[in-house]
């Protein structure tokens, strides 16, 4: 597909990115996670260890965006937090998909009713709405985007069941009982530009129209994920996440409600590797160094359950536990695990000693120093 193409999708709000160095099994290094491939509606989705493939059949309806616990899709032109933002003091929300023709009561138009998330929903209660209808559902067996009727029932599920009477009432069609008329139509499925941006737009198209003539251009394959780039699995907060725990405060949970938040405990056998720090997508757990020790940190409110860290721990020392509703009220980072460092001798590295470690040396060290007097052994023999 040419450059023109790219951005017409691009501002048109059709094109779905992705960030494979987020994902799970790139992190784990084998195939751990298949949540997004198996909401995809038309199975458009091949995951390996080494990459995230989106082949053509791709329809944009982000239903990868909504589930994805690494936060690798986004969708040009859709953003989670502006939509959620954009109802605040709204008790009756409208939300159309951008397939739907019943737009004249207002509203949000959003891609497609895939991108509705139970985390989405909950944090629109917690900006005061009271009932939240969509439009679209009705010819959802049939769009090309692919059905989305299940999705949005089971974030309504999962919605009521976090809630409870607190939920907000759900509605098929825009027109509620006692409308009072139609609504501002607000657009989240697109782009939005301003006159000189647009403008700018035009000219890129009779650029790249006239070059395309003389020099058809090639899309540049994705750079692959390094072990030699540098930071390559830097951590990014999950969008959905976000909006919810931003609002968790706001929001009437049902008191024995199991909230979208997850809690995790480390057992002894911890020895503070930070391989799950190092890997996990979203920045919950964290490295903590300081001049007498080493420590994880984890933010409960930042966490995804994606459950690499279990997953990786070459100590099986991570833990889950479950997260209950009085936990809301002690929701800042904390430290998990610490354990006092000593300075290597050697490279004057701060590490943690164990029983496998000579005095003053780290392992690396050790490592080196017992390789050297095998090289030794072996000349001198």
């Amino acid at each position: 597909m040419g450059s023109f193409q790219d951005a017409v999708q691009m501002w048109s709000g059709a094109a779905l990115k992705r960030r494979e160095e987020l994902c799970v099994n790139l992190r784990a290094r084998s195939v751990k996670c298949e949540i997004c491939r198996e909401a995809c509606p038309v199975s458009a989705l091949e995951l390996t260890e080494d990459h995230v493939a989106v082949s053509d059949a791709c329809t944009v309806c982000g239903a990868c965006v909504a589930s994805c616990p690494g936060g690798v899709f986004s969708i040009s032109g859709f953003s989670a937090e502006a939509v959620v933002s954009a109802v605040a003091g709204q008790t009756d929300v409208r939300m159309h998909c951008s397939e739907s023709r019943e737009i004249e009561g207002g509203g949000m138009v959003v891609p497609c009713l895939h991108v509705v998330d139970a985390r989405m929903l909950a944090a629109m209660a917690g900006e005061g709405a009271e009932s939240i209808s969509f439009g679209g559902l009705d010819g959802c067996e049939k769009c090309t985007r692919g059905d989305a009727r299940k999705a949005v029932a089971d974030a309504k599920v999962r919605t009521e069941r976090w809630l409870g009477a607190a939920a907000p009432a759900f509605h098929e069609g825009i027109f509620l009982a006692g409308d009072k008329g139609a609504v501002k139509v607000e657009r989240h499925d697109q782009v939005k530009m301003d006159r000189r941006s647009f403008l700018r737009f035009a000219g890129v198209r009779a650029a790249v129209g006239a070059a395309g003539w003389l020099a058809p251009q090639v899309k540049e394959p994705d750079a692959p994920v390094s072990i030699f780039q540098r930071d390559p699995f830097a951590p990014r907060v999950v969008e959905y996440q976000q909006i919810v725990a931003d609002r968790a405060d706001r929001v009437s949970w049902n008191e024995k409600a199991r909230p979208p938040f997850y809690s995790r405990t480390f057992e002894p056998s911890c020895t503070v590797c930070e391989v799950c720090a190092q890997r996990c997508p979203t920045g919950a757990l964290h490295v903590e160094n300081d001049a007498t020790g080493k420590a994880i940190s984890y933010d409960s409110m930042l966490c995804t359950n994606c459950t690499l860290c279990a997953v990786i721990c070459p100590q099986e020392a991570v833990k889950a536990r479950a997260f209950k509703v009085e936990d809301l009220t002690a929701r800042e980072r904390k430290e998990l695990v610490r354990l006092d460092t000593v300075t290597c001798s050697q490279c004057r590295v701060q590490y943690v000693p164990n029983a496998e470690t000579q005095a003053g040396l780290c392992s690396s060290c050790q490592i080196e120093g017992e390789l050297d007097s095998e090289w030794m052994s072996m000349l001198g023999g």
